[in-house]
């Protein structure tokens, strides 16, 4: 298995266990959860810009239903349609200025956030 498919995996793993501890700090019975599906802008930086944008607006309606987790879909940030090249540009530190301000919008709106994204790995070249 590669080491990528390992990352990969480990990612799956990561967001499986803090959804899991989010449940158990607000009670499984008690947890409101969301789940964000819809085709956003792909491939440029306006693209990732307007997907927040969007994503802000999502929580503002979730925060409504009083949603305590919510999930988007794979690689929300910079759509799905993506080809290598596109990927290494629009990839970002963990704490990389789009995620960052995903960040600022779920302390906002009291929200935990599922929002995949390619993470920029600094180890590999």
């Amino acid at each position: 298995m590669t080491k990528n498919a390992w990352s990969t995996i480990v990612q799956s793993l990561s967001l499986f266990i803090i959804t899991f501890l989010l449940l158990f700090k607000y009670g499984i019975e008690g947890a409101v959860l969301a789940i964000y599906q819809d085709e956003g802008s792909t491939g440029t930086p306006k693209a990732v810009k307007s997907n927040i944008e969007k994503l802000e607006e999502v929580l503002e309606q979730a925060k409504k239903y009083n949603v305590q987790l919510i999930s988007f879909p794979e690689l929300y940030l910079t759509g799905y349609a993506l080809n290598p090249n596109l990927v290494k540009q629009l990839a970002e530190k963990i704490n990389g200025s789009s995620i960052r301000k995903v960040s600022e919008i779920a302390n906002k709106n009291d929200m935990a956030i599922i929002f995949p994204y390619p993470e920029r790995d600094f180890s590999s070249r």
